[in-house]
C-alpha cells in the first residue's frame, strides 16, 4: 500500500487526504496547530454560546454541483447566504452596489464613483498599498455594481454552512485518517523520505528554507467584542475613520437568538513570520516575481504536491481550494467524486 504524508489539516490537506485514502493509500496528516480545519476553525464562545470563526468568517459558496455534493457527504448544510453592508461617506449601503444602494444614496453613481466610494479606502487598508498598484485579479473579484435588489454577497448556486460547524465536518473528512497535531514546522522534512507522496500545504518559501527570502502576505489582528446583536452580519468599513476593515456579528451565521453576541473586528497588518498568520498572498509586482522563482523549484520536486493558498501563493476560496487540490491529484492519476 502506498504511503502519503499530508502537511496541514486545513481545506487543501483534508481534500487531498480524503481523495488519497479513497484511492487506496495509507495517509497520515501532520498539523502544526492544536486543531484541525485550518482557517475554517470554529468554536463555541464559553461566555455567550455564540459560534465563532477563529480566523475570520467562512461560508461555503460554489456553483460546482460536484464540489457541493462531495462536501455534503461529510455534513448537512444550512442555507446561509452572506449579506454585506458597507459604511461609506454617503451612508451605509449593501454591496455589491445595487438598486437598494442607489436608493439609499439618492442618486445614480458612475462605476468610477462607486469604485472610489466602496473600494479605495477598504482596499488600501486591506493591502497596505495604493489602489492603483493592485492587479485586476484582486480588483475584479467583486463586481462594481449588480442589477436588481438582491443583497447576497455572492450569486453562486450553492451557499451555506456545515450544520454542526466546520470542525465537525473536517472530523468526518478525516475519518479513518490519523491526524497529528502540534507538530513542529520543520518536522515534515524528516518525513519526506518515508513516504511515496508528500502533500504540502504550508508556505512554499518555508519549504525551500527561504532561499529567495520571505514571500509577502497580509495578516489580520482580531478584536472580539461581547455586545448586543447588531443590525448586520458583516459591515465593511469603506472609510478612513475606522482602522478595521470589517466587523462580523457571528450570531447570524447559525441564526442564534442570543442576549449577547460576539462581534469581531478585523485589522489588516503585514505578515510577520512566527508572529501572525499569512492570510492573503500579495500576488502582484515584485512579490509575484519572487514567487515564480519558488514555483520553478517546486516544479522540480519529485513525489511532492503543493496545494492550497500558501503553497501555491494564490488567493483561493474554499471551493477553489477543493477543486484545485482535486485537479492536482487527478493529474497524478487519482480521482474522486469532485472531478470524476
Amino acid at each position: 500500500m502506498p504511503i502519503a504524508y499530508v502537511i496541514g489539516a486545513g481545506t487543501a490537506g483534508a481534500t487531498a487526504a480524503r481523495i488519497l485514502k479513497n484511492n487506496g493509500w495509507f495517509v497520515e496528516v501532520f498539523e502544526k496547530r492544536s486543531y484541525i480545519a485550518g482557517n475554517c476553525h470554529d468554536y463555541i464562545c464559553p461566555k455567550t454560546g455564540c459560534v465563532v470563526h477563529s480566523h475570520g468568517p467562512h461560508a461555503i459558496h460554489t456553483s460546482s454541483e460536484k464540489v457541493w455534493s462531495w462536501l455534503k457527504q461529510f455534513s448537512p448544510f444550512n442555507e446561509f447566504s452572506v449579506e454585506v453592508w458597507a459604511n461609506t461617506a454617503l451612508g451605509v449601503i449593501p454591496i455589491p452596489f445595487n438598486d437598494v444602494s442607489e436608493k439609499i444614496i439618492g442618486k445614480k453613481l458612475a462605476d468610477e464613483e462607486i469604485r472610489e466610494l466602496v473600494f479605495r479606502d477598504y482596499s488600501e487598508k486591506m493591502w497596505g498599498v495604493p489602489l492603483e498598484t493592485l492587479p485586476p485579479t484582486i480588483l475584479n473579484r467583486l463586481p462594481v455594481r449588480r442589477s436588481g435588489s438582491v443583497s447576497s454577497f455572492t450569486t453562486d448556486l450553492y451557499q451555506g454552512l456545515p450544520k454542526y460547524g466546520f470542525v465537525e465536518m473536517f472530523r468526518q473528512i478525516f475519518d479513518g485518517i490519523p491526524v497529528h497535531l502540534n507538530i513542529d514546522d520543520s518536522e515534515w522534512k524528516t518525513l519526506k523520505n518515508g513516504c511515496d507522496l508528500l502533500v504540502y500545504t504550508g508556505k512554499i518559501d518555508d519549504y525551500f528554507s527561504l532561499i529567495y527570502g520571505n514571500l509577502q502576505y497580509r495578516s489580520l489582528n482580531f478584536e472580539h467584542l461581547h455586545c448586543p446583536k447588531t443590525p448586520y452580519v458583516q459591515l465593511n468599513e469603506c472609510n478612513r475613520q475606522n482602522e478595521w476593515t470589517r466587523a462580523i456579528d457571528h450570531s447570524y451565521w447559525y441564526n442564534q437568538n442570543l442576549e449577547t453576541t460576539v462581534v469581531t473586528k478585523e485589522f489588516p497588518v503585514a505578515h510577520i513570520p512566527g508572529q501572525n498568520e499569512p492570510y492573503y498572498p500579495m500576488i502582484f509586482g515584485e512579490y509575484l516575481e519572487q514567487f515564480e522563482k519558488y514555483q520553478k523549484l517546486a516544479d522540480q520536486e519529485k513525489n511532492t504536491l503543493f496545494v492550497g493558498r500558501t503553497a501555491t501563493y494564490k488567493y483561493l476560496t474554499i471551493d477553489q481550494t477543493i477543486s484545485k487540490t482535486a485537479y492536482a491529484l487527478k493529474k497524478l492519476g487519482y480521482s474522486d467524486e469532485i472531478l470524476g
